[in-house]
Parts: structure tokens; sequence; C-alpha cells
């Protein structure tokens, strides 16, 4: 049963979730923080998603953390703050819409994202935007690829699939593992910092 109270009390206290949230920005928290918080964890890797005035609003997180933020050089132009308690990323809203957004991600179960707009919600299962239905996947415990593309676009979500299967005791689904198995030649030697990017 995924665990909608943590994912409440991480929203209400989180030391790198909590600052943001108090910043009215118009953003949406994605990926592994969502997922690990259903799953019971505090999670230390966030991931969020900027909408409009993108540099204002990394601007405002820098200022709010007190940390600067650096390139990863990579071909979603994510930002990082390295922080005490963990790791924050920033990406910006790459497509008209949220969903669409989450569309372009790698599995499932990080294709959930959840407004800041929305954190105080009675029912913030309700809340949560999941166009992929990851929620389903998560519960049940398996890995599943949203697509072919998604995958190619960055060939170390391969490996990504496969890390996360040790790390939580996921199955990877069928026709998944058919994908990676036929794009596995695809990977080729990168820097150390994309080898060792979140499992968000």
């Amino acid at each position: 049963m995924l665990d909608f109270a943590n994912l409440s009390r991480v929203l209400r206290h989180h030391p790198i979730i909590l600052p943001i949230s108090q910043l009215g920005l118009d953003a949406i928290l994605v990926g592994g923080c969502i997922r690990d918080a259903l799953l019971g964890h505090t999670p230390t890797d966030v991931d969020i998603v900027l909408g409009k005035e993108f540099e204002s609003g990394v601007a405002a997180i820098t200022e709010a953390l007190g940390e600067k933020v650096f390139s990863l050089g990579d071909r979603f132009q994510t930002l990082r703050m390295a922080l005490f308690h963990g790791t924050l990323d920033i990406t910006h809203l790459a497509n008209p819409s949220w969903e669409q957004d989450l569309l372009r991600r790698d599995f499932t179960l990080n294709a959930i994202g959840l407004p800041f707009e929305r954190f105080s919600d009675d029912d913030i299962a309700k809340a949560l935007i999941d166009p992929t239905s990851g929620l389903g996947d998560l519960e049940h415990r398996r890995i599943v690829a949203i697509s072919e593309r998604n995958l190619l676009e960055d060939p170390l979500r391969i490996l990504r699939a496969y890390r996360l299967s040790a790390q939580l005791g996921f199955e990877i689904e069928d026709v998944t593992a058919t994908l990676l198995s036929l794009h596995a030649e695809t990977i080729k030697p990168v820097s150390y910092t994309h080898l060792t990017l979140p499992t968000n």
C-alpha cells in the first residue's frame, strides 16, 4: 500500500522541499522524491520542474537555500544544488503542460508529479498528476518504461532500470525488459557525473 501520509509529512517537513514551497513558484515536484516518499522513505534527492520565470525562480531558490547551482551539462539542461541534506535538481518546463512534461521521463513510477500549489490539499492523492498510471505500477512494485523513444533519449536510463530494480526490489515488466536488452549496446562511456546521477 502506498504511504500518502508519509508523502504529506515529507512535504511539510523536508529541509529542501519546505523552503521552496514557501516561495510561491510555478513549479512541480517530480520523480524519485515522490516515489520514495510513497514507499515510506524520507527522500534525500529532490527533483523539481519550474514553469514560468525560470531564471528568477532559480535565483529565489538559491537565495532561500543558501547555495549555488551548477549545470550537469545533460540534454535536459539540469541544474543541480548540492546540500547537506541531499541534492536538488532543477529543470525547466519543456512542454505546454505538466502532464506532457512528465511523459518525457523514463519510467512510469518516476512520472508522478505534484504541483507546489497543491501541497496543502486535504487529499494529497487527488492532487498528484499521474499521466502514465505510475501509482499503479509503484503499488505493484514493477518498473515499466514509458516508451522506447524515452529510453533511447538517454541510454543511461537502461542502467537506471536495473539499479532501481536492485535497490527497490521491483520487477522489470516483460516489455520493458525486452527493450532494455534490445538497446543495451547503445550505452557508451560517459562522464563520471552522468553515471552518478540520482535514480529519479
